[in-house]
């Protein structure tokens, strides 16, 4: 005797394209991007504060750190969208399928990590440029 339900055979598994991409990448392609936003909001921080304080404008350490967070964030954005791609069969549609009805677990993790990225991304680039246009500390008397 078995115990599944005599229906159980019927049913497909929600995520069919599962083994198409490890654990490792999905969690990676959902994380590295915000991570990276957070690093970088926060070194910034530090930075721009500190060196503020001491009476200097820190321009050339909030850009490495601005453009070190982009590479991170944007690798995180194609590590997301090779998984996207891999996972193409296992919800029919595009994007919009998949945000709709959130067929396939795999494929919806994965343009998760799409739209974080997607949004990390232009929100580093929205503070890159405030690093490259504002070219000393706010509130400090100007410096040279």
């Amino acid at each position: 005797m078995t115990a599944l339900h005599p229906l159980a055979p019927a049913l497909s598994h929600p995520s069919p394209q599962r083994a198409e991409v490890s654990a490792t990448r999905l969690v990676a392609g959902a994380l590295i991007s915000p991570l990276g936003y957070g690093a970088q909001v926060i070194v910034s921080y530090v930075i721009g504060a500190v060196g503020c304080a001491q009476g200097r404008a820190p321009w050339a350490q909030l850009l490495a750190v601005n453009l070190a967070a982009l590479v991170a964030i944007l690798g995180g954005l194609a590590i997301s969208l090779g998984n996207f791609r891999r996972t193409r069969g296992e919800a029919g549609g595009d994007h919009a399928r998949a945000q709709d009805r959130g067929d396939g677990r795999t494929r919806f993790l994965a343009y998760c990590g799409l739209c974080s990225g997607g949004i990390f991304a232009l929100a580093t680039l929205i503070q890159l440029t405030a690093v490259l246009v504002l070219d000393r500390c706010i509130g400090a008397p100007a410096l040279g």
